[in-house]
């Protein structure tokens, strides 16, 4: 048995007008998708990190805009390296209604390298120039070309039609420094990952019931034959973009794909989600690649002012730790409810 103490999810801003500035430790989520997401979800624990930025959607006209900005030093990490991201959405309320997203995340600090860096130069990384020969021109004559840092970049598309209850999304994003835009555009797959997804709310004219699909390719390219890296995530010198064990973003891991598919139903009492997924880890690397396959089942409903939750999940893994024709099977029931204490406290009200 497992026992967590301590505050698991604390906010403290300072703010104007849903600017603000201040310290916390809860989880983030950067994307379109409800499943996954290439650079930021709830996977792990919330680690803590200052924020400067939109607490709020702030609108300008049919336009809404969100930007923040993050920084931290990751303690649970091996070589304890900075983590600095620069996340930004703007949001066109037209029709479609039209979301775009672009995030720039570091982990620096703690490797090898032949330059001076300092916490200043950490917290500033996400406002340097995008292509290596473009900061190669500021570097002095000795020093490397390329730092050793894990920069990642992504951005995503999504579209919103609110009449009939659709959402289309692709998210893509590369995990590499590239020397120029020549380098980008002959090879855009290396070190690449994409997301693509469909949500429907409203089947069958029903307002209560919804489903979709998501689609996370995070396949080894194959240009990594010819050049360094090849897989999202490749350094092993921050644990591969783990936190307290587990990744931060894309739980599927380095040369994966992850396929979900879910439906269900949504009132103000009941919500009951069943879901199928199916992941490959080390599809090129693996030789042969470990393959899951999941169904899960989600259940809430309030009962007397109560919550209850019951979530059911039930997993097959073959060729498990990329051992041929080794089989894992295992069942996972978790159980919680939950009760709003507000009305107990005088003089307060939701």
């Amino acid at each position: 048995m497992m026992y967590i103490n301590g505050l698991r999810e604390t906010q403290v801003y300072l703010n104007h007008k849903d600017i603000g500035f201040g310290l916390s430790n809860a989880n983030m989520w950067w994307g379109p998708g409800i499943h996954t997401s290439l650079t930021m979800t709830n996977n792990t624990t919330g680690f803590p990190h200052l924020m400067i930025g939109t607490l709020n959607e702030k609108r300008i006209r049919n336009i809404g805009i969100n930007v923040r900005y993050i920084f931290t030093e990751l303690n649970k990490v091996s070589d304890n390296p900075y983590y600095t991201a620069l996340v930004w959405t703007a949001r066109f309320y037209t029709r479609p209604i039209i979301t775009l997203g672009l995030s720039r995340n570091y982990l620096s600090g703690g490797l090898p390298t032949d330059r001076p860096f300092t916490i200043w130069d950490a917290a500033l990384l996400p406002f340097e120039a995008l292509f290596m020969d473009t900061k190669i021109k500021n570097y002095p004559s000795e020093w490397e070309a390329h730092d050793p840092w894990d920069q990642t970049m992504a951005g995503f598309v999504s579209l919103h039609f609110p009449n009939s209850g659709l959402q289309l999304f692709i998210e893509l994003g590369t995990d590499d420094h590239r020397q120029n835009w020549m380098d980008l555009r002959s090879q855009p797959d290396h070190n690449s990952a994409s997301i693509i997804g469909l949500r429907k709310y409203g089947l069958f004219n029903n307002r209560f019931l919804f489903g979709g699909f998501e689609y996370a390719n995070i396949e080894q390219s194959y240009t990594y034959k010819n050049r360094g890296g090849g897989q999202w995530w490749w350094k092993s010198g921050y644990d591969y973009s783990t936190y307290d064990g587990r990744r931060w973003a894309a739980h599927s891991g380095s040369d994966s794909d992850d396929f979900y598919l879910f439906f269900g139903y949504n009132d103000n009492n009941w919500t009951f989600i069943p879901g199928f997924n199916y992941e490959r880890h080390g599809i090129i690397s693996g030789n042969p690649p470990e393959v899951k396959i999941e169904f899960r089942l989600d259940i809430r409903f309030i009962y007397k002012k109560y919550r209850i939750n019951i979530y059911y999940e039930k997993e097959l893994l073959n060729n498990s730790e990329f051992v041929p024709n080794e089989v894992r099977r295992s069942n996972v029931f978790w159980f919680g409810f939950e009760k709003d204490l507000s009305e107990l406290i005088p003089g307060f009200s939701n």
